[in-house]
């Protein structure tokens, strides 16, 4: 685990957006006024990506209107979307092309069959997390770290892992760590 200072996490996120990669706005903006440094390392293993988790926080809210894919107003793991999508029979390109009915946002998710369509391990890039809160750890005990940023490529990489379409590769996640005062 290597310790990250604010300068070298902005940097980096906005390395990885000058490569044309998308990410969200919400991120800088905690990075410049909640954390003030993170940890970088690798996530070794299939099952403890698996069991990051994806949430409905207010400040950090994407998910609140896919409701198919999420529990609506409760935390999930990404294995918990995963198996939901699988057992339904459900494509990333079925909620893009509208042909599943439903609350869902159909925007969102083609960004996800977009992903899919040109999956690349050089494309995943880095995942930012913080710890899950109280009310997450709750939901999810099994629950690992709360995604930040990298929401769209995990929701794909799970997807394609439970459905044995690529062989897993450490991830390399920042774990954002909050300002004290």
């Amino acid at each position: 685990m290597k310790h990250m200072t604010p300068k070298e996490i902005l940097d980096e996120f906005d390395a990885w957006k000058a490569k044309g990669f998308a990410t969200t706005t919400m991120l800088k903006t905690a990075l410049l006024n909640e954390y003030n440094h993170g940890y970088r390392f690798q996530i070794e293993s299939k099952e403890a990506f698996l069991h990051l988790v994806v949430g409905y926080l207010e400040k950090w809210d994407v998910l609140s209107q896919k409701t198919l894919v999420t529990r609506q107003g409760r935390p999930n793991m990404l294995i918990e979307v995963a198996e939901r999508m699988k057992k339904k029979k459900w494509t990333f390109q079925d909620f893009a092309d509208e042909t599943v009915k439903g609350n869902y946002s159909p925007s969102w998710l083609k960004k996800c069959a977009d992903i899919e369509a040109d999956f690349s391990w050089d494309k995943f890039g880095v995942l930012y997390t913080i710890h899950p809160d109280k009310a997450e750890l709750k939901a999810c005990p099994n629950g690992t770290l709360r995604i930040v940023d990298g929401m769209h490529r995990s929701f794909v990489l799970a997807n394609m892992l439970l459905h044995d379409k690529i062989e897993y590769q450490p991830i390399t996640t920042i774990l954002l760590t909050p300002r004290l005062s």
